[in-house]
This record gives C-alpha cells, structure tokens and sequence, in this order.
C-alpha cells in the first residue's frame, strides 16, 4: 500500500515523507531476506516464467 501511496501522491511536501516509508519498507524486507538465507538467494538464483503461462496470457 505504501508504494501505491508513493506513486498516487500528488503533494510535493509529502513526497519525502512518502520515499522514506517506501525505503523503509524496503529495508524490513531485506532485513527479512538476510535474516533467514544469508548465504544466498531467498527461495530462487533467477526468475522463471513458464511458457503456459504467457500462452495463456496471449489469448
């Protein structure tokens, strides 16, 4: 939510206040992530879309 408030924001005086709950967000997850695979990527090395998927996607 806080992403979609950053982007819908339309007060200029806000937008720091905004950019710092985004990075801080950020920062919990990397926390998050660091905190349980710190030796390597979280779940996968590399995102893979299956082809079904984007032939289903196309029609």
């Amino acid at each position: 939510m806080t992403g979609y408030r950053f982007v819908l924001n339309q007060d200029r005086d806000r937008r720091d206040d905004w950019a710092e709950k985004l990075l801080s967000l950020y920062r919990d997850i990397d926390g998050f992530l660091l905190e349980r695979s710190s030796e390597g990527p979280y779940l996968f090395d590399e995102l893979v879309i299956d082809e079904r998927c984007m032939d289903t996607a196309s029609r």
